[in-house]
């Protein structure tokens, strides 16, 4: 179907589908809703999955970002080497520790 189709059975401009496939305008739920009707397709096959659907990724830094980061990466740097790797060894077997009947619950789908 093309652009110019699918704005009149949606009863918008084709500029504004332009927009909409350009990535200039978000599309609303209801904007979405209109398109799956002109379409005759079931909103729910377009809404499918999308709560799977690529969410923002955590940012792995953002514990360093609070007091308590601050402070750690402080007394991190006035420690030598061979402490620094002691420490997050210790600190890398106590998540792990923490995290295996998590991963192993996981594991038994």
């Amino acid at each position: 179907m093309s652009q110019t189709a699918l704005a009149e059975r949606a009863g918008i401009t084709f500029q504004q589908v332009q927009k909409y496939e350009n990535g200039a305008n978000r599309v609303s739920i209801s904007r979405l809703i209109q398109f799956c009707e002109a379409l005759d397709v079931p909103p729910s096959q377009v809404l499918d999955g999308l709560s799977t659907a690529r969410q923002p990724k955590a940012d792995p830094l953002q514990p360093l970002r609070t007091e308590r980061g601050v402070r750690l990466a402080k007394a991190w740097d006035r420690l030598d080497t061979k402490k620094q790797v002691a420490i997050l060894k210790l600190i890398e077997e106590t998540a792990g520790r923490c995290l295996a009947p998590v991963l192993g619950a996981r594991g038994r789908r």
